[in-house]
């Protein structure tokens, strides 16, 4: 049995895997094994591609329809799993075969990989072992811990502002309530013959006083919204401006 030649893993010890797991197309232990109804064991993709053109068993010649092929069972798909591999680009023994495509992905030193910075277009790719080495002198990478920064801040000085216009909203409808009441409690008492004058003064003192005192909290938080918002604009200047620092360096 040869080894596929784009395969990343080779098999341990050709000579001791049971005939019984070998797709009679590739020659090769099955991936994904499925049966045909003969009850003849293949690679899915193997007699899936056999099938479309010579719907009968590659191996008994019966005929067979495609959606009669069914999934190899558990302990069958174990065995095939429990098998051991080399890793061809790392060297790597006596891995399960079932696990090979997580050490390739995330683990193999030799793997190829790009930049954790691809997402800003950093061009570099290299071999995983190499990363650590090139993310101490990535420019890239600095520009997207400087991005991710200035974005952080954006939204928290987004979320704060809010906050405040949310309170300003707040402070209105209690400041219009206010003047309402004290509407109706000129009316109330215009309506009274005996009017007590010096309480009504008094009524209406207390009432501007707290209009004037709503008032100044009001125009607070609009010089709060107004300040915030110079802020937020001032982090999204920077994050402009570190924008066409990437665009001039790429």
């Amino acid at each position: 049995m040869a080894n596929s030649t784009l395969s990343p893993y080779e098999y341990m010890d050709d000579t001791s895997i049971d005939s019984d797991l070998l797709c009679s197309i590739c020659r090769e232990p099955c991936k994904e094994p499925y049966y045909t109804p003969c009850d003849h064991l293949f690679c899915r993709q193997c007699i899936t591609n056999w099938g479309g053109s010579r719907p009968s068993c590659p191996n008994c010649r019966k005929s067979m329809a495609r959606n009669a092929l069914r999934p190899a069972t558990r302990i069958v798909c174990q065995m095939i799993n429990n098998l051991r591999v080399k890793c061809k680009q790392c060297g790597q023994q006596n891995l399960l075969r079932s696990d090979i495509d997580d050490h390739i992905h995330s683990i193999c030193p030799k793997s190829i990989v790009p930049c954790s910075s691809v997402n800003i277009q950093c061009p570099w790719i290299g071999q995983r072992d190499q990363l650590a080495e090139h993310l101490v002198h990535c420019m890239f990478g600095f520009l997207t811990s400087t991005t991710d920064e200035f974005n952080v801040n954006s939204q928290n000085f987004k979320r704060k502002l809010e906050e405040i216009e949310g309170k300003c909203k707040q402070e209105e409808i209690i400041l219009n309530g206010m003047i309402e009441d004290m509407n109706e409690t000129i009316q109330t008492t215009a309506a009274v013959k005996n009017i007590d004058l010096s309480t009504l003064r008094s009524k209406l003192d207390d009432s501007k006083r707290d209009i004037q005192s709503n008032t100044k909290r009001l125009n607070t938080l609009e010089q709060q919204v107004k300040k915030m918002k110079t802020e937020s604009e001032y982090v999204q200047h920077e994050i402009d401006h570190t924008d066409k620092q990437f665009e001039q360096h790429e």
